[in-house]
């Protein structure tokens, strides 16, 4: 699947990679980048958040100087959203009501994180916290 985000050069297209294991990690980032290695849903729960991030060390580590955006599917958990950005990731996606999201966007923004909100086709949508989105 191929997304679309905004860099500072404007428009970025980058493939969205689903990993379990670090060598389906390797493999995506071999194939050169920009990618989004994505976790499992709810890999929070069952992988861990310091799993995941260990994961994309070492694949970053075997396969320098691609272009990488990892996300960690939170699944319905604040809790393991908020334990994840703690851990130092860069990018996490939830399922939340609104205004959940909301104050974890703006956590998530303080740590200079992304959040996203996964659609139920498996979309990712950038949350912004309310602060950044009226003057």
């Amino acid at each position: 699947m191929m997304s679309f985000g905004v860099g500072r050069l404007g428009p970025v297209f980058m493939r969205d990679v689903t990993i379990s294991t670090l060598a389906e990690a390797v493999a995506a980032l071999t194939e050169g980048g920009p990618v989004r290695l994505r976790s499992q849903p709810f890999a929070s729960a069952s992988l861990g958040a310091g799993a995941f991030l260990a994961l994309i060390k070492a694949a970053r580590a075997a396969v320098p100087g691609v272009a990488v955006e990892a996300v960690l599917d939170c699944g319905d958990a604040p809790g393991h959203a908020l334990g994840a950005l703690r851990l130092g990731a860069e990018a996490i996606s939830l399922t939340a009501p609104d205004e959940v999201m909301q104050k974890i966007a703006e956590i998530a923004a303080q740590t200079g994180a992304k959040l996203y909100r996964a659609s139920p086709d498996g979309q990712l949508h950038a949350m912004l916290p309310a602060s950044s989105t009226h003057p």
